[in-house]
């Protein structure tokens, strides 16, 4: 076999990788079955005519090509309305700003609150969004954390939850270490890093469902010199 043909072998083994993981991963839709097997059809009958009538790098070439679309399509089709996330801290800041796009952008989005009678509360129900929830979830709480939890599973079922994204954190005030109680270093702990790995350890059979993925924010006044 030259190397024209191992080429077009190799070429027609990727495309029909690909068909299978579009047919596993493009999101569980008709659409993408439905399109796959189009791909296909169009190998069969147009791959298999140019492979006769013309040069076999041309047909090599063609179905090739045909394996990259599929793989970038896969990557910008994306079914929102039927993905959940979860985002803690969304009191002020970058917390309440992500949960009003991401729900804006038609994701159903769990905001979690360290107070749910707050003003971020307030103005996260004020924009009277059907798929943004604000919950009441003090992150250090183990308690608020399981209600989250079994309320957000009853609400995800089996599709599980798309994102968790760890944003809650605190800033005491930066002044020499000498000078801060030592509660303070332990309430900072406790909610920048150990409530973090707390939400992954009780939502990651959520998040297995769908495949889901964690984001964990960090302060760039946690760096150093």
């Amino acid at each position: 076999m030259d190397i024209t043909s191992c080429f077009c072998v190799s070429a027609a083994a990727v495309f029909f990788f690909t068909v299978l993981w579009k047919l596993k991963e493009g999101c569980g839709t008709w659409f993408w079955t439905v399109w796959a097997l189009v791909w296909v059809l169009v190998w069969a009958l147009v791959g298999s005519s140019l492979y006769l009538s013309g040069p076999p790098v041309v047909c090599g070439l063609a179905v090739l090509g045909c394996s990259l679309f599929l793989m970038c399509e896969t990557e910008k089709r994306v079914e929102l309305q039927s993905r959940a996330v979860l985002i803690t801290g969304c009191d002020s800041g970058f917390g309440l700003a992500l949960a009003l796009r991401l729900s804006e952008s038609g994701l159903k989005v769990f905001a979690g609150v360290l107070d749910e009678d707050g003003a971020g509360a307030q103005q996260l129900r004020g924009r009277g969004c059907e798929n943004l929830q604000v919950l009441q979830l003090d992150v250090t709480d183990n308690n608020q954390i399981e209600t989250a939890h079994r309320y957000i599973g009853t609400q995800v079922a089996d599709t599980g939850l798309w994102g968790l994204v760890n944003n809650a954190g605190v800033l005491h005030c930066p002044v020499d270490a000498e000078l801060q109680p030592i509660t303070a270093f332990r309430y900072c702990m406790d909610v920048n890093f150990l409530s973090a790995v707390k939400m992954c350890q009780v939502f990651l059979p959520l998040l297995r469902r769908s495949r889901g993925r964690i984001v964990n924010v960090s302060s760039m006044a946690g760096t150093s010199d």
